[in-house]
């Protein structure tokens, strides 16, 4: 009585490790030259770069913006108009410190930056908080 059976597996479902060795790197080869392969942007976009840290600068303008989009200068509450005379005024001062936060409205934080810039403060930087 010989139990023992000899299963063999149909030709077809033969494994050649070859074959698969060569589907494996045609498939990665593939998506490899697919991403240098792909139409460049309609346009050219420059991407800001970020300093992680920076020198501490006394001599500067530190303004605060907050959520509701209130502007504070030494600890009260100023308007656009008032900034406008800081930011002439400034003298040797030519750095702009935002301290931002992060529901504050993009196109206020444009204002101001415009603003300073247009009364020649040559440097503007905007400081936000870490996500936690």
């Amino acid at each position: 009585m010989d139990f023992a059976r000899h299963l063999e597996l149909p030709e077809a479902l033969d494994f050649h490790p070859v074959a698969w060795i060569n589907v494996v790197f045609l498939l990665v080869a593939f998506f490899m030259a697919s991403s240098y392969l792909t139409a460049p942007a309609p346009f050219d976009v420059g991407l800001p770069g970020a300093v992680t840290s920076d020198a501490a600068n006394e001599d500067r303008i530190t303004i605060i913006l907050t959520g509701e989009n209130i502007v504070y200068y030494n600890n009260r509450v100023v308007t656009i108009g008032e900034l406008r005379q800081i930011f002439a005024s400034a003298g040797q001062k030519r750095s702009l410190l935002i301290k931002v936060d992060r529901r504050a409205s993009v196109g206020r934080i444009a204002d101001i930056w415009s603003l300073a810039r247009n009364l020649g403060v040559q440097r503007i930087n905007v400081a936000t908080g870490r996500d936690e």
